[in-house]
């Protein structure tokens, strides 16, 4: 919010038209942090800071009512893409999964991404623990974080086999994708949730909340499974739904990734040249009139 008020500041100041992307709904984590008033706050100030802006751009259609639902109008929607050459299913190589102490033949679950309150991963945690009293299945947590240490004794008590792996990135995590089986998100506060798309386009079914952004991309009962009252017990039980059945992790995962493959970055980057462009087009013609 900082640095988009300074862009906007400067745009100003020198008369150049501002086009603002939007990327993290901090207002959604106010409540988490039990902050008094704070979400309003946000929405007031992220309402202040891009409504001076000539174009808004969201990353994600949900994303987009978001911010209309705060009093911005006229706000357009600019994805993201993946790279499909680098994550792919093609890379499975299970025995990369014993560097960390993992095993070859067990069901992988796999997190990739912040370790943080707001990613609601102890909710993972939880039913993970609960599951590998009666399943031979695993967890893998790809990244780092303030609750790193938290999560760990969490795990502690479970019979399941687990591993923090630290911040992967390039070949080693599309390895770690591609060797999984399952991608387990549970975060609701994502824009987007480019995490979501790697996963697919690495082949795996992915279980998230219906939530913003991650409603977008996962198609529930086609590439995975959203869990629609953001319940932690139903979100359990997607998890052993797809546990139980290698024939929908089979079929969610190839329909998971034909839907990356066509998420581009040249399309998409294509999309937002044409917004420039739209954008220079109408400013020129409002100066001429």
């Amino acid at each position: 919010v900082t640095l988009g008020a300074i862009g906007i500041f400067y745009s100003e100041l020198y008369k150049i038209p501002c086009l603002a992307t939007f990327h993290t709904d901090l207002a959604a984590y106010a409540p988490m942090y039990q902050v008094p008033y704070m979400e309003e706050i946000v929405n007031q100030v992220t309402k202040l800071i891009y409504s001076r802006a000539a174009r808004v751009l969201a990353p994600s259609p949900s994303s987009k009512q978001q911010l209309e639902n705060v009093g911005l109008k006229d706000v357009g929607v600019f994805g993201r893409g993946v790279d499909s050459v680098l994550f792919k299913p093609e890379k499975r190589n299970k025995k990369a999964l014993l560097k960390y102490g993992l095993s070859e033949s067990r069901i992988t679950l796999v997190y990739v991404g912040r370790l943080a309150d707001e990613k609601s991963i102890p909710e993972l945690v939880e039913a993970f623990n609960s599951l590998a009293e009666n399943h031979e299945i695993q967890l893998l947590m790809v990244g780092d974080g303030p609750i790193k240490t938290t999560l760990e004794k969490s795990l502690e008590i479970s019979d399941g086999h687990y591993a923090f792996t630290g911040i992967k990135k390039g070949e080693e995590l599309a390895e770690l994708y591609a060797s999984s089986d399952i991608f387990a998100f549970p975060s609701r506060t994502e824009t987007f949730g480019q995490v979501v798309q790697e996963a697919m386009a690495s082949g795996l079914p992915a279980v998230g909340y219906d939530s913003p952004g991650v409603r977008d991309l996962i198609k529930n009962d086609e590439t995975g499974l959203l869990v629609v009252n953001k319940d932690e017990v139903e979100f359990k039980e997607a998890l052993k739904k797809l546990i139980d059945s290698e024939e929908l992790r089979l079929k969610f995962g190839k329909n998971a990734r034909e839907l990356a493959e066509a998420n581009s970055w040249s399309a998409i980057l294509d999309s937002l040249i044409d917004e420039y462009k739209n954008l220079v087009i109408q400013l020129t013609s409002d100066a001429r009139n």
